[in-house]
């Protein structure tokens, strides 16, 4: 755990809540405590962090710090008259072709800047440590300090479907109320604040998401058929470059060369009964484009596709008889 803060702030003679970076040292600062109304004391020493202490020697009354931390975020955000929203996330997710993940959400973190503020405001049952209304839409800002919104207020917010925010100041260090830019600056910052509820979230906006979610998909879909497009033409082009080999003089003597010892040659060759060198024309023709589709000397496909349908009678033919 960090090093916890002593109170920052005290109530000057004209009811404000000052910070101990404005006051004079010792008892000259003129304060009394927010909560007990007891004297203060500004101790702004050289080592320990500047703070009010009670004229009684006490650092704090009881409670008197969290009283004091919400007095003055109600304070300064009603001087600022502004806030920073975290992201509302809505999820919608769904998969694409390839079983890549896609997911959503609807609202961004983002400022917004208020046209009224009120402090603890009742509304629709619910006692609002702050009011603030944009317009004439509200939204109820909590400060959670020691003790978060109850399960109690929070249904009362989500059944009267009132925008509600809670910010949590219970991780406060000494450097975060330095004083009052560094302690706006915790506050304001959306990764300390939570929705309680949001009254703009409904189902057509869920609806909105999924659509734009699906857009998203079919736009993603149409680069995948692009690039299956592509690898295609480049495969073709592979298949025409090997068909060209192929095709040329080259390895079509080869084949011949190496026709003796082709496999199928050495398994056939003993059911034909023809010499090598003394093939008739008939299984010995010259076929344009055979040797190099069948991949091999004519006299051997010629041989096996003549045994297997004009000695044998046999209907039932594949090249796999060939090259596999």
């Amino acid at each position: 755990m960090g090093i916890k803060i002593k109170l920052p702030f005290g109530l000057d003679k004209n009811n404000t809540l000052v910070h101990i970076s404005d006051v004079e040292n010792g008892k000259n600062c003129g304060c009394v405590c927010p909560s007990c109304q007891s004297p203060l004391i500004a101790a702004k020493g050289n080592i320990k962090q500047h703070h009010f202490r009670h004229d009684d020697g006490r650092d704090a009354c009881e409670g008197g710090l969290e009283s004091t931390v919400h007095l003055a975020a109600k304070q300064i955000i009603s001087e600022r008259q502004k806030i920073t929203l975290p992201e509302y996330v809505v999820f919608s997710s769904s998969k694409d072709s390839r079983g890549k993940r896609y997911s959503k959400c609807f609202i961004p973190s983002k400022t917004i800047d208020f046209d009224s503020v009120e402090e603890e405001k009742d509304l629709h049952g619910i006692r609002a440590d702050i009011l603030a209304k944009i317009g004439n839409r509200p939204l109820v800002i909590e400060i959670f300090y020691r003790h978060k919104v109850d399960a109690q207020k929070l249904d009362k917010i989500e059944k009267a479907d009132i925008s509600a925010i809670e910010i949590d100041l219970s991780g406060l260090a000494p450097k975060d109320v330095e004083d009052w830019e560094h302690f706006w600056s915790y506050l304001n910052n959306p990764q300390h604040i939570q929705w309680l509820n949001n009254a703009r979230v409904n189902d057509n906006i869920s609806k909105q998401i999924e659509k734009e979610l699906t857009r998203e998909i079919q736009e993603q879909e149409k680069k995948y058929k692009q690039e299956d497009i592509e690898i295609e033409k480049a495969a073709l082009l592979e298949a025409i470059k090997e068909i060209q080999f192929f095709k040329k003089k080259e390895h079509i003597d080869l084949l011949k060369k190496e026709a003796l010892s082709h496999p199928a040659w050495e398994y056939f060759s003993k059911y034909v009964p023809y010499k090598w060198d003394e093939f008739p024309e008939l299984i010995n023709k010259e076929v344009p484009n055979g040797d190099w589709i069948f991949g091999c000397d004519r006299r051997i496909w010629q041989s096996i596709i003549y045994g297997y349908f004009i000695l044998h009678k046999n209907n039932k033919f594949s090249i796999g008889l060939i090259n596999g």
